[in-house]
């Protein structure tokens, strides 16, 4: 199977003249993205994630090295109109309010006015942006970045790239964009992520590659590169007061214990659950 992105000893290096040297941003990176997968893009900052997703992307030209998608080059206008794209910083006209500016991207994505205006509707009420015909440029950081997702998701694309999807919302908005990007991935669209948000790599991405200093250091599926060799991972439903009693009995089975700790939720969830609770929002 052809896959979506191919990318191939793709490197990028910045030449200064003052001082006179070079800075090697991406080096010589090779990486596939498969047709439906959630593929993930970490790294530190300064790592070269956003320097490789311009380079998919053909907005910006690499050194060396090529990028395919859909098996045709990025500047292809056939590829460009089958991509979404979230870029890292949110860059919007803040003399247009949210409906005017999806209608715009509708307008250049191909969508009649009729259905860019369906579809805003939709994604904004599902992003709770219900302020959507005040200007863009009296808008929080997070109004203004679920504005900027849901005109990447507009045309509903084939491929989606999302640089920090989740930067700047609030717990609630980040759910529904996990869950909306759920959704997506379940028809069948094809989804890279660059994030620091280990948890939002954690919880959507199928494989991942970790990049640092312009190199991939890592790179499979989180099941394997998260799995411990010779530990087994036992949640037990018990008193507290029952430690001594379940070590003993692992003990006499000759197993070796490490730890015994309370089971804990992560912060995010229990956020959610509190919040679902008092009829402020839903759980996802």
């Amino acid at each position: 199977m052809t896959p979506i992105i191919s990318v191939r000893n793709l490197k990028k290096v910045y030449r200064s003249f003052i001082p006179r040297m070079n800075v090697v941003a991406v080096d010589s990176i090779s990486f596939d993205v498969n047709k439906g997968e959630v593929f993930g893009i970490l790294g530190p900052n300064g790592s070269g994630k956003t320097t490789t997703l311009r380079m998919v992307l053909g907005l910006l030209r690499p050194t060396s090295g090529t990028v395919r998608l859909f098996n045709k080059m990025p500047q292809s206008l056939e590829v460009r109109k089958s991509i979404g794209y979230l870029p890292e910083k949110t860059t919007l006209y803040g003399f247009l309010n949210a409906f005017e500016t999806l209608r715009l991207f509708g307008a250049m994505s191909g969508m009649s006015k009729r259905h860019a205006m369906e579809r805003a509707e939709e994604i904004l009420r599902r992003l709770d942006l219900g302020d959507a015909r005040r200007r863009i440029g009296s808008y929080s950081k997070g109004m203004a970045r679920k504005v900027a997702f849901a005109q990447a998701i507009l045309a509903d694309p084939e491929l989606l790239i999302l640089d920090e999807p989740t930067s700047g919302l609030d717990p609630l908005s980040a759910a529904t964009v996990r869950t909306i990007l759920e959704e997506m991935k379940s028809k069948g669209k094809t989804i890279v992520i660059s994030s620091h948000i280990l948890s939002d790599i954690q919880k959507m991405c199928d494989r991942v590659v970790i990049i640092a200093k312009g190199r991939i250091r890592a790179e499979g599926s989180l099941s394997s590169l998260l799995t411990r060799e010779g530990y087994t991972r036992l949640v037990l439903k018990a008193d507290p007061s029952q430690k001594e009693m379940v070590l003993k009995v692992l003990s006499d089975a000759g197993l070796s214990v490490e730890r015994i700790e309370n089971d804990t939720v992560e912060l995010d969830k229990l956020f959610l659950e509190v919040l679902g609770k008092d009829g402020v929002g839903s759980c996802s």
